[in-house]
């Protein structure tokens, strides 16, 4: 059969390839043929989405779907069923996977199946099911037939019918992702964390799962609470090839953990100076403070880490604790002055508009973003997402006992926090400009602009940021 698999279009800040979609291509590619479309890269959506499908005569779509981009999906799915009304439709990641049921409600008309959890066995044994079925009948998959595909989830007589998904132990048995269907040397100079020291760049994930239970974080519904890594010689084969057959110069480890284990850290540190002494590397999303140590910062720092960017979301103990961080903002200023003695640059992820978060605690936020020595700081829009703690705290302030996700995510952004929209937006910008507009800050970001095309994206995301205040 022939398979297509869609990164929808997103309208959000960085434009970098998809790891997991090349996994699953690399998961099928043996038995079926396989196309990857990034729909912001490509800048295919819509029609001209459907346009490809047929062209390519696809049999199988799948679409990696993230909270916030619901509108875009449905938009897509809907022109795709309504041009090959026979092709599957299926979607997966994040947001199926902690809403399956609200998720394919939602899309009733245009998505067949959703694939909850991780997919890389899951999906190879959906496409076998419906490659033993007519393509007339490949929608509509019996009940029955769910027990024999991890994850799967559908809509039958009304009723939602699902199976258990199922993490994968020894992630060594994946290989690498179909980088020569990604392609990752062809995207803009926009990668996760928008900076880089050097380019072309490519995100690297060497485990999974997260142990932690910050209330606003949805990373452990698809990958679970127990960390498992990936051998460093199998991290190091990929980077070899993503050097020689890619040309990439910079890698970005994209784990939710990566500095999780300090022995993993530092054999991980020793391996890539001996194989790779001009490559630089960086954390864009995010590592825990309280894993980190002066030795392995510098372990770091010595085999090309260039930037740390650290999950600090609140200057205001009273928030950390609310969360779960497990932070407080003392043990957040020793850790950050520990990275600027060992010279690593570093961003800052915070957070405003948080369920019971007052006026007070975003002032106390800002003022902390500007105490600490970061190079640079994202003050995020809280965001709900399905099956946190945060999303039930929301439900409670709202008085309901749904949230509707195709609303949330398809209007003006709206924000929960105990002050009024005014005063968040208006707090939110101060806190950019009053970052940004430092002149040893804005000096130092400017000297770390590597191109004309990354001066645009960065204009564009400044413009944004402050549109939305």
């Amino acid at each position: 059969m022939r398979i297509l698999l869609v990164k929808p279009r997103h309208r959000g800040n960085h434009v970098a390839p998809s790891a997991a979609l090349g996994y699953l291509a690399q998961a099928v590619r043996s038995q079926h043929r396989v196309r990857v479309i990034d729909g912001t890269r490509d800048r295919i959506w819509g029609e001209r989405l459907a346009s490809e499908a047929e062209t390519f005569g696809a049999d199988v779509v799948g679409v990696q779907l993230y909270t916030c981009d619901l509108p875009q999906v449905r938009d897509d799915t809907s022109v795709l069923r309504n041009r090959r009304p026979d092709m599957v439709v299926l979607v997966g990641g994040p947001h199926p996977t902690a809403e399956p049921e609200g998720t394919l409600r939602g899309m009733l008309e245009s998505v067949d199946y959703a694939l909850c959890g991780e997919a890389e066995e899951s999906l190879p044994a959906l496409l076998d099911l419906l490659g033993a079925h007519p393509p007339r009948s490949r929608r509509y998959l019996s009940a029955q037939a769910v027990d024999t595909v991890p994850g799967l989830c559908m809509l039958r007589d009304g009723r939602l019918i699902r199976s258990e998904p199922r993490t994968i132990d020894d992630l060594d048995t994946l290989g690498v992702p179909a980088w020569d269907l990604l392609e990752p040397e062809t995207y803009p100079p926009a990668p996760h964390g928008a900076f880089f020291k050097q380019f072309p760049v490519a995100p690297v994930l060497t485990s999974r799962g997260c142990p932690w239970q910050c209330e606003f974080c949805a990373g452990p519904l698809v990958s679970g609470h127990r960390i498992r890594r990936r051998s460093i010689s199998s991290v190091i084969e990929e980077i070899h090839l993503l050097v020689r057959e890619h040309g990439i110069r910079e890698i970005h480890f994209v784990d939710d953990n990566f500095t999780a284990d300090k022995n993993y850290v530092m054999e991980f540190c020793y391996e890539f100076r001996r194989s790779f002494a001009s490559l630089s590397w960086a954390t864009p999303n995010g590592v825990r403070l309280d894993t980190l140590d002066e030795e392995m910062l510098r372990a770091m720092k010595d085999c090309g880490c260039h930037l740390l960017s650290i999950g600090i979301e609140f200057g205001s103990d009273r928030m950390l604790k609310m969360v779960r961080k497990k932070l407080t903002v003392r043990t957040i200023v020793e850790r950050i002055e520990m990275i600027h003695r060992v010279g690593l640059d570093m961003a800052g992820f915070f957070m405003m508009g948080y369920p019971g978060e007052h006026e007070e605690d975003m002032r106390q936020t800002i003022e902390l973003a500007c105490r600490l020595p970061l190079l640079r700081a994202n003050f995020a829009v809280f965001s709900p997402l399905p099956g946190t703690k945060a999303s039930e705290r929301l439900q409670q302030k709202l008085g309901q006992k749904h949230l509707d996700w195709f609303v949330l995510h398809d209007s003006e952004r709206p924000t929960y926090g105990c002050v009024t929209a005014s005063c968040f937006w208006a707090l939110r910008r101060k806190a950019f400009l009053r970052f940004y507009t430092r002149p040893h800050v804005l000096l130092a970001n400017l000297a770390k602009i590597r191109s004309l095309g990354q001066c645009v994206f960065l204009i564009q995301r400044v413009g944004r940021c402050l549109a939305s205040s």
